[in-house]
């Protein structure tokens, strides 16, 4: 059971963490998202979450001769890590953050101007023969 549960709680943040990604970028205002909600409680609550779900994991590893390895926990975790995978997939993350890229480049509310391929000036060459 704390197999499950902590690769549950792993999954769970990261899938947190990629729905917050998304949200984030939206370039459709919103109230919740400010930068102090986000540096303060969405992002700090995230990393708890997948910091418990990691050293309950070692936890489990070190006592795994007390806690005992049974099928139905490892199919269940595996379950969870396929549903997980899954669903980040789904999201579509790279998609949706090159057009939400491109929605804020069109509405002029982009932040950072697109990079520019600047040709660097050639520095100057040295004649070092002796005259």
């Amino acid at each position: 059971m704390q197999l499950f549960l902590s690769v549950l709680a792993i999954v769970s943040a990261a899938v947190l963490f990629c729905l917050l990604l998304i949200a984030v970028r939206n370039p459709q205002p919103a109230n919740w998202k400010s930068e102090t909600l986000q540096a303060n409680l969405y992002v700090p609550l995230i990393m708890a979450v997948g910091l418990i779900g990691v050293m309950s994991l070692i936890k489990y590893f070190l006592n795994l001769e007390a806690y005992g390895l049974s099928s139905y926990g490892v199919l269940a975790a595996a379950g969870v890590v396929a549903a997980g995978g899954i669903l980040i997939k789904m999201l579509n993350i790279g998609e949706r953050l090159r057009r939400f890229a491109e929605a804020e480049r069109q509405a002029g509310l982009s932040p950072v101007p697109p990079r520019e391929t600047e040709k660097q000036p050639e520095p100057p060459v040295i004649d070092r023969r002796a005259a």
